[in-house]
Parts: structure tokens; C-alpha cells; sequence
């Protein structure tokens, strides 16, 4: 069956290995650092009649930058359309360590999760990365350059000692369907500031029916405006399998966290909880979904990085 006709969304996570050119400070919050500078720098390659605003642009989404940054809503998008934009369809996942100083001896690796239709940017996002590095990072302006940029099955994209030859990415698909029935035991860990909401407020002890819910709803908005969908809901099978999910233990703890928009000069909070789920249910229903929150991420702010989680399997019950 031809890859359009089953429900799924093709993603595909890139690992940028960079070095340092010279030392100096970064940020505090490299997610946002990366995100407004690799935006700034699609922008600066991308762009080929320099107006400030893309709204009018004939490009529109076949533009780079318009397509990643300000996809616009199309009239047949039925499911939007009181929304000015679409879901980005990409995700940066800073590097680990939370360093803000970087040294002219070392380097760092960071991803980029590119949703749907994105993959066919991979040229455009390698310039812009590597166009930032040119640029430089935060207040003292650290240099880099990418070594290699690969994927997370060992796929080598480009290899900078080999040459400046970029390979097409291969997108792995990810069913959007209820898996076979299963019941195991598993464990949901936040990495990053999970940011939920509900009634205006941030959820500090979010539950399993919160967290699916959220992640359905993500999927179900990408799939329509970077995938194959037409529209029609996930299935609710997730939604039931969570609400018989038996939670054994809930531990988070708040994580506050600022960037500060250049736009309206000011610093905007984007704390969040930290911590992690351990459950027991129908982890066979539920595991399609959770992989794609493996990659997409959930939750306020995900293309920033926050709301990252890591699905993790126990024993069969």
C-alpha cells in the first residue's frame, strides 16, 4: 500500500555534531538561542524579495522559511482556520548539557526533529545551520562549524571531511493507529519543561489522560498540515486506553525558565514540570502515539525543545 494511503506521519530526527571557532558565552537557554538564530539565518538564505512581512509573498509555502516558520492557512483548511498559523513543523532539541559558556577546545551536538512534508528542506536547513555558525551564538557572537549532520539510524547526511555533499534524509513513518492490545508496565520521563495547560494555568501534576490527550491533539494538527491528513480525528481508542491507565508513581517538580523575546523586550516565562509517569495499562494501544511524542514532543513551546519525553517499557503484566 503506498505510503499516503495509511494514517501515519513521517518524521525524521537530524544530529548536528558543531566545533567551537572561538570561546565565549552562549546562553542559559539554547533552545530558544538556536531557534531565533536559525530562524533569523533561513530567512537571510531563503528569502529572495526581502520584505518584512510574508504574509502577501507569492512563495508562501514554497518557501523554506515560509513553509517552517509561517505556514500560512490555506482556504480548503477547514480544521484551522481560526488559527493565523500552522503547527511548525520542526522541533529543536538543544544539547544536553546546560552550559552557557562555550569553549573554543570542545564542541556540542543538537537536533533538529523535521515533521511531515519539512524533510524536503534538509538542504536549506544545513545552510541556514551552518550560515548561524558563520553568524555566531549569543552575546559574544561563538562561532561554529558542522562536522556532521546524521540521522538517528546512523544515516551520515554530510560529513564536512568528506565534503560538503548533503544526502537526502529518509523519513521514518509512524502509524497514527491504535497498536494491538498489550498491557505492560511503562514510564513517561520529561527532560524538559513539560508545559501543559488548562484553563490558562500550567499543569504541575499532570496525569496520563492529560498527557495523551495533549499529544493526540498535536498529532492529529501536524498530520493535517504536514502530513497526509484530511482532517478526520485520531482515534479514540487512545483516549479510552489512558483514561484505565493505573498510575504507580507520580514525581514532578517545577522548573522555571524565562527567554527573552527581542520583540517586545521582555522576559516571558516558559517554566514547566520535570519529572516522570510510572504506569501500568494498555501500553500495546497506546505505543504508536507515545513513539511520535518521542520525537514531536509535547505540550507549550515544543519547537523551542520543551515537553521532550522519553518513553520507557517495562515488564508485560
Amino acid at each position: 500500500m503506498p505510503m499516503h494511503e495509511l494514517n501515519g506521519l513521517q518524521l525524521i530526527r537530524l544530529h548536528f555534531k558543531v566545533e567551537f571557532g572561538n570561546s565565549g558565552t552562549v546562553s542559559h537557554d539554547w533552545g530558544n538561542t538556536l531557534r531565533g538564530g536559525f530562524g533569523h539565518a533561513l530567512r537571510d538564505i531563503s528569502c529572495a524579495l526581502r520584505r518584512d512581512n510574508c504574509g502577501d509573498c507569492i512563495l508562501g509555502r514554497d518557501c523554506a522559511y515560509g513553509y517552517l516558520f509561517e505556514t500560512p492557512i490555506q482556504a480548503s483548511d477547514a480544521v484551522m482556520r481560526k488559527y493565523t498559523n500552522a503547527p511548525h513543523p520542526f522541533v529543536i532539541e538543544p544539547p544536553a548539557s546546560r552550559r552557557s559558556f562555550a569553549s573554543e577546545e570542545e564542541g556540542t551536538s543538537f537536533a533538529f526533529v523535521l515533521i511531515g512534508r519539512a524533510h524536503k528542506y534538509l538542504p536549506h536547513v544545513l545552510l541556514a545551520i551552518n550560515r548561524l555558525g558563520e553568524l555566531g551564538l549569543g552575546r559574544d557572537r561563538v562561532t561554529y562549524q558542522v562536522s556532521t549532520v546524521t540521522s538517528d539510524s546512523g544515516e551520515v547526511l554530510y560529513d564536512r571531511a568528506a565534503g560538503r555533499h548533503v544526502r537526502p534524509a529518509t523519513p521514518e513513518f509512524f502509524s497514527l493507529d491504535p497498536g494491538k492490545h498489550g498491557v505492560k508496565k511503562f514510564s513517561l520521563i520529561f527532560e524538559s519543561p513539560l508545559r501543559l495547560q488548562n484553563e490558562g494555568r500550567i499543569l504541575e501534576r499532570p496525569n496520563i489522560f492529560d498527557i495523551v490527550s495533549a499529544l493526540r491533539r498535536r498529532a492529529f494538527l501536524l498530520n493535517c498540515f504536514h502530513g497526509e491528513g484530511d482532517g478526520t480525528q485520531l482515534s479514540g481508542a487512545f483516549l479510552d486506553a489512558a483514561t484505565e491507565v493505573v498510575t504507580n508513581n507520580s514525581s514532578f517538580f517545577w522548573s522555571e525558565a524565562t527567554r527573552r523575546s527581542t520583540r517586545q523586550q521582555r522576559e516571558i516565562p516558559l517554566g514547566g514540570v520535570l519529572g516522570r509517569l510510572d504506569c501500568e495499562g494498555d501500553f500495546g494501544v497506546l505505543h504508536p502515539l507515545l513513539k511520535i511524542g518521542d520525537y514531536v514532543h509535547v505540550g507549550k513551546n515544543a519547537t523551542f525543545g520543551l515537553g521532550r519525553m522519553r518513553t520507557e517499557e517495562g515488564d508485560t503484566t
